[in-house]
């Protein structure tokens, strides 16, 4: 079950807003911080927004352009007071910023001199277009976003690093679309640096409304920076407050995150770990800050979303596929602690852990528990390899092991196998190239047939299914020697229940 988590009183301070009006008015809303700045459709980043701010590491937003990045970053600056520079990074120079080496007075060396706008005196610097600069200028504002030094000087005014980039082109982008072109992916080393990767949806994303109050909203309306001030002092009191259970199942979930996420293409440096617990207490604390009703697994798919530089640098993010990784690190951090629960989370294959499952028994793990790791094995399969595993699992069930939920995910490829041995005859075109694949699956049918056995029958017409109902292109002999594996992988399960 999600654990919630209940919101701690904060002291009185100046981020506690006290109530006014009658005293039976309704009481206020949730604070919307980027409204009151003038921004709409970005309710869903507030909670990141403000975990960013209270934490003061690097932050980068992503985003095509005119979604307003760097108008947004340079209100939040406003609002703070803070003594703010923006360089647009594809135009500025290294001296620009950090001031230009002259000859000394006394002719003894070289001084900087200072510049009205360089760095020196800057508490947030905003690097915009940092995708579009030179390698060369990215590698000397890599020490401003990672160190706050410059030549191994501290910027010892520097609280907030900010940086904003276009979304770089990926490999399937029709060169026709709207995409940027000239934004090329940043170097990972640098969108590791990066705590916070937040992309901001285009105009053309967001519903008619939120369109239309942000067509009719006024233009240069001043700036009133008070509430996020206090919402900031709120989320650090919240945040000094966690409680030691809060961080240590952030530990354990980024612990089971790495496994699946390294699996699915998105490994974690151990620097981007680390990063990971962190944010995920500002998280926690942003909500409790803005009133929001969420429980820690939430705050942690929060944090996962927000929090991963793979966008940054080129590499494309399936939130969906995300969400599955997420929710099985956060069933990880669930389980039971038995020598089987830890044995099925150090498992790093998705079908040894539904055979350790199986062989467990409803005694040692729950059907609930069962059912998602068997829906999280079959969704990492390839076709082919779905149907073989889905035929192994189902001949190893006993009693009542799933939940219906599950049964009809395993029961989906069974079921077109079985419409399709119900037809007595089939007519199947398929181009040329295919030919010398159909060749070797009617060998292997004709091999398994000769056999005689049931469990053979059911293999061959599987890769007949596969080829005619799916349409899948596969090596017919890889996939009997996975079905041989995990037919003794299971046989085991069934051995012990």
């Amino acid at each position: 079950m999600p654990q919630f988590i209940p919101a701690r009183p904060v002291a009185a301070s100046a981020g506690v807003r006290a109530a006014s009006g009658p005293a039976d008015s309704p009481p206020p809303g949730p604070p919307h911080p980027l409204q009151d700045l003038g921004f709409f459709g970005l309710d869903h980043l507030e909670p990141a927004v403000v975990a960013a701010l209270a934490d003061t590491q690097p932050m980068l937003l992503i985003g095509q352009p005119g979604c307003a990045k760097s108008e947004l970053l340079n209100r939040i600056a406003a609002a703070l007071g803070l003594r703010h520079r923006h360089y647009n990074a594809s135009m500025v120079s290294f001296d620009d910023l950090f001031g230009y080496p002259v000859p000394a007075a006394d002719r003894s060396g070289l001084v900087q001199l200072r510049m009205p706008d360089d760095i020196w005196d800057a508490q947030a610097v905003f690097f915009d277009e940092i995708s579009r600069c030179r390698p060369e200028l990215q590698n000397k504002f890599f020490s401003v976003i990672h160190e706050r030094k410059v030549n191994g000087r501290p910027l010892g005014d520097l609280v907030y690093r900010w940086s904003a980039m276009n979304p770089p082109p990926g490999p399937d982008d029709d060169p026709g679309d709207a995409v940027c072109g000239g934004s090329l992916p940043l170097d990972y080393a640098l969108a590791d640096r990066f705590a916070w990767v937040l992309s901001l949806p285009s105009f053309d994303d967001l519903d008619h409304g939120t369109r239309l109050r942000i067509l009719a909203a006024p233009q240069g309306a001043p700036i009133d920076g008070r509430g996020l001030q206090r919402l900031l002092e709120d989320t650090r009191l919240h945040h000094a407050a966690l409680a030691a259970t809060v961080i240590a199942k952030a530990q354990s979930w980024v612990n089971a995150l790495t496994a699946p996420m390294h699996a699915a293409g998105w490994s974690l440096s151990g620097r981007r770990a680390v990063m990971l617990v962190r944010c995920a207490g500002w998280m926690v604390a942003s909500h409790r800050a803005l009133g929001l009703d969420a429980n820690l697994q939430e705050c942690l798919w929060a944090t996962l979303r927000f929090c991963v530089p793979y966008p940054a640098a080129g590499k494309a993010v399936d939130h969906a596929r995300l969400h599955a990784v997420h929710r099985a690190a956060w069933r990880d951090v669930e389980l039971p602690p038995s020598p089987l629960a830890r044995q099925i989370r150090d498992t790093a294959d998705p079908v040894q852990r539904v055979a350790l499952a199986l062989r467990a028994g409803p005694q040692a793990l729950d059907k609930v528990a069962t059912s998602e790791l068997v829906t999280d094995a079959l969704a990492a399969q390839t076709v082919p390899n779905r149907y073989i595993l889905a035929r192994n699992i189902v001949a190893s069930l006993r009693d009542d092991h799933l939940t219906a939920a599950a049964y009809e995910v395993l029961f989906e490829p069974l079921g077109k196998l079985q419409g399709f041995v119900a037809q007595a005859d089939h007519h199947l075109d398929l181009p040329r190239h295919q030919s010398r694949q159909l060749d070797a699956v009617h060998a292997c049918c004709t091999r398994l047939a000769r056999r005689g056995q049931p469990r053979e029958v059911e293999l061959a017409n599987i890769l007949y299914t596969l080829v005619a109902v799916e349409r899948a292109v596969f090596d017919p002999e890889e996939l009997l020697a996975i079905d041989a594996k995990w037919q003794a992988l299971f046989e085991q399960a069934l051995e012990v229940t």
